[in-house]
Parts: structure tokens; sequence; C-alpha cells
């Protein structure tokens, strides 16, 4: 199994709603570090609804939003298979 391709938003909205946090939290997890590519995406304004659905992150290309660190966390170790 590959890496899982993990893209967190990076603007404004998210920014605010914790997204630079996530990304901390992935940094410091070796197991998701291992598992994930992670990267920063611009503004994913159509996804986020104008900061309602904030922070907005892709995994694999799909769109997961509004996650704290805690399920984001939860979700990228599900995926990794455990």
């Amino acid at each position: 199994m590959g890496k899982l391709v993990v893209q967190v938003c990076v603007g404004l909205n998210c920014s605010f709603h914790g997204a630079l946090q996530l990304l901390e939290a992935i940094e410091e997890d070796t197991v998701l570090q291992a598992g994930c590519d992670v990267e920063e995406a611009p503004c994913l304004c159509d996804l986020c609804e104008g900061g309602t659905r904030s922070p907005v992150v892709r995994v694999d290309g799909e769109p997961v939003c509004g996650l704290d660190v805690a399920r984001l966390c939860d979700l990228l170790h599900e995926r990794l298979g455990g």
C-alpha cells in the first residue's frame, strides 16, 4: 500500500479554524509521517463554503471538512490500517 496523500488547506478561513494545528499534529506523529505525503494546499474555497466547513483536508482526493486534530489523526490512522 502506498502513502496517503493528505492536502491541508492553508487559506485564511482554514488557517483560522485550525489547519496549522492539523499540519503540526501530523508532523509530530511518526506513524503518520511515515504513511502520509502531506502537502499544504492553497485555498480550497469551493469546499469550505465561506469558512463554515473549515478546516478542509483532502485525503487521497476525498474532502473531509471541519475535523479537529484528534478526529483527523484517528481518520488517518484508520486509513493506514490501524
